[in-house]
């Protein structure tokens, strides 16, 4: 542990992940060598309770199974480090023990995020085919390749990186699925309210309605958890949220999270409508309309929040990047 603290020196606090703070660091082993100093990101927590550990072991372990699948569009991990039960005196002479997690990964420049509520940033139509083409296959990939549901996708979990690519973010809130019968294992169910789709926030409708009556909930919450398909239909819609906000501009959907189902339900399907004046093909010549996008786009979108599989949308954008490609 003390080789890996004076290995890095840490530039600034870029903030604070699922259980810790990520730090900008310079990697200075490379001076050794006499290469340029490398810039990597450290998620770094002392994990003083259990459910810290529980929580912080999951991620450590999910990362692990990512890295293994090697998912090319989520940031990638250097390596991580768990240590649990450090014993260390302190000044009084007392034993206190402690446990330690660092996880060492690719740094990111800014969140998604930023770059639409700050720096305002307009994406072109080949601009918006390449940010969907990355996030759709490694959506994609988790799902099918590492079996794993991210559970968290959000214009602050999309990261883009030094060499301009955007990609998927913070597994600390993902469930893996075991196996096609009892699907997902978990002790617990994080979700960020704003990006939940009408489905599951009916499910989530039904376990408030019985904890106000102050009856037993566990059973609804577990068979959320075991329900694979409606979570990963959860992870397609947050998707597609996103690219709605990225196409209308309009940041406001994921404010409003406080909704019932109906309205949730009535603002999803509003959402699919409003999408077909963005197409080339619309007839519907708007001057309030940033940029008008090919209908292949905007298609996937929709799709994505009328909850079709990631596979099929994936498919049909890794079609036209096959031709984009045969044509440069």
């Amino acid at each position: 542990m003390r080789e890996l603290q004076q290995r890095f020196k840490k530039c600034f606090n870029l903030g604070k992940g699922g259980f810790g703070n990520v730090y900008k660091v310079i990697d200075l082993r490379n001076d050794e060598y006499g290469q340029e100093s490398e810039e990597l990101a450290i998620k770094a927590q002392n994990l003083l309770r259990q459910e810290d550990v529980y929580a912080a072991t999951k991620e450590f372990n999910i990362t692990k199974r990512v890295t293994f699948h090697k998912i090319e569009s989520l940031i990638r991990l250097r390596y991580g480090i768990l240590i649990s039960n450090i014993s260390i005196e302190n000044y009084a002479g007392q034993q206190k023990e402690f446990n330690l997690i660092y996880f060492v990964m690719e740094l990111g420049q800014t969140t998604l995020k930023q770059e639409l509520k700050i720096k305002k940033i307009q994406f072109k139509p080949q601009e918006l085919h390449d940010l969907m083409y990355s996030l759709c296959k490694g959506l994609n990939q988790l799902h099918n390749n590492a079996q794993i549901i991210h559970m968290d996708i959000s214009l602050d979990n999309i990261i883009k990186t030094k060499d301009q690519k955007y990609k998927i973010s913070d597994l600390g809130a993902a469930l893996v699925q075991r196996n096609e019968l009892s699907q997902t294992v978990s002790k617990h169910f994080q979700f960020k309210e704003q990006y939940l789709s009408p489905q599951i926030k009916a499910q989530i409708e039904k376990v408030f309605a019985l904890m106000k009556k102050k009856q037993n909930f566990q059973e609804n919450i577990s068979e959320i958890k075991k329900n694979t398909q409606l979570l990963k239909q959860n992870d397609c819609y947050a998707l597609g949220l996103v690219f709605y906000m990225v196409v209308t501009f309009n940041l406001k959907k994921i404010k409003d999270g406080l909704k019932y189902y109906e309205e949730l339900e009535e603002r999803r399907k509003e959402m699919i409508l409003e999408l077909n004046k963005y197409k080339n093909s619309s007839k519907q010549q708007q001057q309030d309309l940033f940029q008008q996008y090919p209908d292949y786009l905007i298609e996937s979108i929709q799709n994505l929040l009328d909850y079709t599989e990631i596979t099929d949308v994936f498919e049909a954008i890794e079609q036209k990047e096959q031709i984009n490609q045969l044509q440069k």
